[in-house]
C-alpha cells in the first residue's frame, strides 16, 4: 500500500519525509501525528503477530524491523516516477522478496 500511495500523492509524500518534524510543530498538522501512530501500530501489530505465528523470526526486534522496512519504502518516493519502468506492485513484490528471502544466492 506504501507504494500506491507513493505512485499517487509522490509530492506529497517527499514533502512529508522531508519537513514532517517541521509540520509536526505546527498545530494545523496535529493530525499528522495521529497518521503516524495509526501507520506504526499496524506495522508493529502485523509483525508481532507474524513472530507469534512462527511466521518471522522469535528473535526480531519488531520496532526496529518495522524502522526498517518503513524506511527502506518510504525512500523510494525520492527516486520512484509514476508511469516509470516498474510498477508499484513490482516494487512492492521485489523488495518483499529482498526482505524475506534475502539477496544472496543459497545453495
Amino acid at each position: 500500500e506504501s507504494f500506491r500511495e507513493i505512485d499517487r500523492h509522490r509530492a506529497a509524500v517527499a514533502i512529508y519525509q522531508k519537513e514532517s518534524r517541521h509540520l509536526l510543530d505546527q498545530p494545523r498538522f496535529g493530525y499528522l501525528a495521529e497518521s503516524q501512530q495509526k501507520f506504526e501500530k499496524a506495522w508493529l501489530g502485523t509483525l508481532e503477530r507474524g513472530v507469534a505465528a512462527e511466521v518471522f523470526r522469535a528473535d526480531l526486534d519488531v520496532r526496529l524491523t518495522y524502522r526498517f522496512v518503513r524506511d527502506t519504502v518510504w525512500v523510494a518516493a525520492s527516486w520512484y516516477q509514476p508511469g516509470g519502468q516498474h510498477s508499484p506492485e513490482e516494487i512492492a513484490r521485489q523488495y518483499l522478496s529482498m526482505v524475506l528471502e534475502g539477496i544472496a544466492l543459497r545453495e
